[in-house]
């Protein structure tokens, strides 16, 4: 156990404890409102992404140039050499080598075999496709954020224009239930952005705080958020 340990338990005490106290219905429908955020954030996501980088044309570039995909590479020769000019028993051999996180790995090696035919240099097409990661995970999660905030306050509207009834029986144990819900969410949310993280800062020492978590693991691998993302606008 170690610090991410006691993060995700803090994290999950303090989602409980707030259940138990707003109740089985109105943890119920934060719970619920926190599925359909993530719903609707999962089929809108590839449209803002699309939308942010039509209005702002030089963010995939400065995406690319901070995310440095193609330093992953290694082999100069490598990085200039078209997609098309590789096999994909090399293909491979290269995508092992770079040692990538979820979901860059993930997605890259998908991507490769079917750019393996094009024109694209490797470098350029590393460089291209993680900074579309990058911009795709923002685009999800802020739109689940916004879409959270929107239904919090149609929640909070409700509550306030109906007094909503309390079941006498369970109500904070059923509460704590879907409090707990409510922090898995949260957690994912947070996990979400360790593969971003992963390529600014030294990811050795990221991974050694997820290999040393007893949960840690389980959120980054099979994250709701970073396994929904796709490599292309």
């Amino acid at each position: 156990m170690n610090i991410l340990d006691i993060a995700i338990l803090f994290i999950m005490a303090v989602c409980m404890l707030n259940g138990a106290y707003n109740g089985f219905i109105l943890s119920a429908l934060h719970a619920a409102s926190f599925f359909l955020s993530w719903m609707i954030a999962a089929i809108f996501y590839p449209m803002l992404s699309k939308f942010i980088v039509s209005r702002f044309p030089r963010l995939l570039s400065t995406t690319a140039f901070y995310v440095d995909g193609s330093s992953r590479i290694g082999n100069v020769e490598n990085k200039m050499a078209k997609i098309g000019s590789f096999s994909k028993d090399q293909l491979s051999h290269v995508m092992e080598k770079t040692a990538l996180p979820n979901p860059f790995f993930r997605i890259l090696k998908s991507d490769i075999f079917q750019s393996a035919n094009g024109t694209k240099s490797l470098g350029e097409f590393f460089d291209t496709t993680m900074a579309t990661i990058v911009i795709h995970i923002v685009s999800f999660l802020l739109l689940f954020l916004i879409t959270k905030l929107i239904l919090n306050i149609v929640i909070d509207a409700f509550k306030t224009i109906r007094n909503l009834p309390v079941l006498k029986q369970l109500d904070g144990v059923a509460g704590m239930g879907f409090g707990l819900i409510r922090g898995i969410f949260v957690i994912y949310m947070f996990f979400a952005l360790v593969p971003i993280l992963m390529t600014i800062a030294p990811a050795d020492v990221i991974n050694e705080f997820l290999d040393g978590s007893l949960f840690a693991k389980f959120f980054y691998n099979t994250n709701i958020f970073t396994n929904l993302i796709r490599g292309s606008l």
